[in-house]
């Protein structure tokens, strides 16, 4: 096998194909003219020049496996059974995304319908009209203490006003 394929090299020149991908673009592997022990490789995008600008100007891209290969990242060339699955998985990556973030708009859309609107489960605070008022009926002892005045706790306390007070620093003295 390998005797026939060098053979087909030699009538070809020096340029082999290895493969191609899903979309039609085919992948060549060539000897480095330099002495870099790796071979150069090299894609013939499908169609015409026009078909290369998509691929570099960004919105089509090579499959990531062809991609590693060019690079040298991959020692073997992907296969086509390798491409439809990873397409097959990533079709199965998209639908789930779409799951979930139609689950999370729906989430969120009831979390507002239940925050906007009042809660009927709330009751109207209870009337004590039919309890005595608890001054007549409690014992001194389950009467809570009374607050504390600010001047009962000491210097550490506020003082009665909030408001600000002018502050101008004083030079720190030494040897003291």
């Amino acid at each position: 096998m390998f005797f026939l394929r060098r053979i087909v090299q030699r009538l070809r020149g020096p340029n082999y194909f290895v493969g191609r991908d899903l979309e039609g673009n085919r992948y060549y592997e060539h000897p480095s003219l330099l002495d870099d022990p790796r071979p150069r490789r090299s894609v013939k995008y499908n169609g015409n020049s026009d078909d290369m600008h998509r691929y570099i100007g960004g919105n089509k891209r090579l499959a990531v496996q062809w991609s590693s290969w060019l690079t040298h990242t991959r020692p073997d060339a992907p296969s086509l059974e390798e491409l439809q699955a990873d397409l097959i998985r990533q079709e199965r990556v998209r639908r789930n995304v779409a799951l979930l973030e139609a689950r999370d708009r729906e989430e969120d859309r009831l979390r507002l319908a239940a925050s906007s609107t009042p809660s009927a489960t709330l009751s109207p605070p209870a009337r004590q009209a039919e309890n005595p008022p608890a001054s007549q009926t409690a014992d001194p002892a389950d009467v809570p203490p009374a607050k504390p005045t600010p001047k009962s706790l000491g210097n550490w306390a506020a003082p009665d006003s909030d408001e600000p007070k002018a502050w101008t620093p004083h030079a720190a003295t030494r040897g003291q």
